[in-house]
Formats: structure tokens, sequence, C-alpha cells
């Protein structure tokens, strides 16, 4: 807990975090909450190979398939892989994306851009279809959408008939890592 005199009546106030105010000189310094860092965390989440209607019956994950944050504030940067061993596929519909992510992304009521995030994505293979290329971070909930590139196509989403079903060891692998409001 950090401890600071507010400037404008001399009492003391105690927040969490730490106050960037008391660093600008004048006349940008202030007292406005949002110059308070008041969140830092570090963790470890599992990414989930997801849709965005109905899921696969059951996924059976490699070892190897992991996820890592850092939460500074409201801004939350992700990495991680995705790899299967096994994929039911079962009736699941809708378009292919990574689930599990730790944080809710941001809604508001303004444009969809201020929502959504660009995620990189790399080493995708194992894809009986369309080998991922990119993803974007949903506004209001914790699905990356997996999409393909082709230019000439304006539906480019990662289908179910792109995940590689069945029991096979190393596959529907992406690498990904991307940077989103909460």
């Amino acid at each position: 807990t950090a401890v600071y005199m507010a400037q404008d009546s001399g009492a003391t106030v105690h927040c969490a975090g730490i106050n960037f105010s008391a660093t600008q000189p004048a006349p940008d310094s202030g007292t406005s909450t949002s110059e308070v860092l008041d969140g830092y965390e570090e963790g470890i989440f599992t990414p989930t190979l997801t849709t965005n209607s109905t899921d696969f019956t059951s996924v059976t994950y490699d070892a190897e398939t992991s996820g890592r944050y850092t939460k500074v504030g409201n801004i939350v940067h992700v990495q991680g892989v995705i790899i299967t061993d096994a994929v039911s596929i079962g009736s699941a519909s809708g378009d292919v994306c990574i689930g599990g992510l730790p944080f809710t992304a941001i809604t508001s009521s303004a444009p969809t851009a201020r929502n959504h995030a660009t995620v990189s994505l790399s080493l995708a293979n194992g894809w009986s279809g369309e080998n991922p290329s990119h993803g974007l971070m949903i506004g209001g909930g914790t699905l990356i959408q997996l999409y393909y590139a082709d230019y000439n196509v304006d539906a480019n989403n990662i289908a179910v008939s792109d995940v590689t079903g069945g029991t096979f060891a190393n596959k529907n692998q992406v690498y990904f890592a991307g940077t989103y409001t909460v």
C-alpha cells in the first residue's frame, strides 16, 4: 500500500498501487485515480480449443499445451500454445476459437474496434483444412476467434471442418500471443 499526500486538502490518502501523479511537473500533475497503477499479476492458464457455438464433445491436449499471462492495470498480455492428441468433434458447430483466457475483454458502447484486439499466431500446423494465421480477441468475452489468410474471401473464420478430429498425436497446433484491455 502506498501512502501519498493529496495536494489540494493535505489529507493522507491510502491507495493500493503506485501513484504516478506526483512524478508529473505542473500543470500536468494531478490526483486522478487513473494515475494509480492498481494491479500487477502474473500467472498461468490452460488454453482450450473451443467454438463460439456448440463445443467439441471432447478434446485431449498434449502435455505442452499451456499459457502464461501478465496483467498490468487493465492491460493483459497472454501467450501460449495448444496442441491436441485427440478431438471428438461430435455435433460441434460455429467458428473455432481459443478459449480459457484468464480475464474477460472489455466491452464498451464505443465502436467495436475498441472492444477487440489482434492476436498473433505462429507455427500453426496439423489442421485438416485451413491452418489459422491470425486471431482476434473478441470484446466482452474470453475467446480468441481464429482466422486463415485468404484475402479474396470475406468470411475466413476457421471452421469446425478445419480441425483434425480423431486420435492423432500433435495435431491442431497453434502458438499465440496478444495483448488486450479488460
